[in-house]
């Protein structure tokens, strides 16, 4: 196994076996999962729900409190991400992630995880362009997604967890929105929204 974005492992009594795993993103694991690792492994002793080597991945954090998109100093690598980085938001409420800039870029983004929940949104006249996915997966809590500008996104998956995406802008995917893959989801429009595929 090699993983450099998130992999995310579900289901009650499941053992997850990899052989030579090697992994530079966020592993998630469900209720009631086992990891065994064999051989030739970088990581020993998977706690619930670690960062593990993210060479690429910025995480959002508010370090520098005015929750800007652009402010070096709210991100863990220290600048603003680039069209390489995966974004990962675990902040909420009075710390959620801020977007105005008109040139924002990432891999991909995920918004929550296990132990926390996650929030953004895109302001009037802001603009994210995601290569890859945006994904909200918060199992047990809250992560949302607010759109009044414009998001330009490979595609769009609200997986577990208490989850809110709502579009009053442009929004363009060109892949599937796909919508409360696990848990009940909620996906508001008020605006412009073009994409390949819409899942319920």
């Amino acid at each position: 196994v090699a993983n450099d974005g998130m992999l995310i492992v579900v289901g009650a009594n499941r053992v997850a076996y990899f052989r030579n795993a090697v992994t530079d993103g966020h592993l998630t694991l469900g209720s009631g999962v086992t990891i065994v690792y064999e051989g030739g492994n970088t990581v020993i002793g998977i706690a619930d729900n670690p960062v593990i080597g993210t060479a690429d991945g910025n995480v959002f954090d508010n370090l520098g409190g005015d929750n800007s998109w652009t402010n070096p100093a709210n991100w863990s690598l220290g600048a603003e991400p680039v069209v390489t980085n995966a974004v990962y938001v675990e902040t909420t409420g009075a710390d959620m992630l801020q977007i105005n800039a008109t040139n924002a870029v990432a891999s991909e983004m995920v918004l929550g995880s296990e132990s926390d929940a996650g929030d953004a949104a895109i302001g009037s006249g802001g603009k994210l362009t995601l290569s890859g996915n945006l994904l909200l997966s918060a199992p047990g809590n809250v992560a949302t997604f607010e759109n009044a500008g414009t998001l330009d996104v490979g595609s769009i998956e609200l997986y577990m967890g208490t989850l809110q995406v709502t579009n009053s802008g442009i929004l363009a995917s060109s892949g599937d929105i796909m919508i409360g893959r696990r848990d009940v989801s909620t996906f508001v429009n008020t605006g412009d929204i073009t994409c390949d595929d819409l899942l319920l």
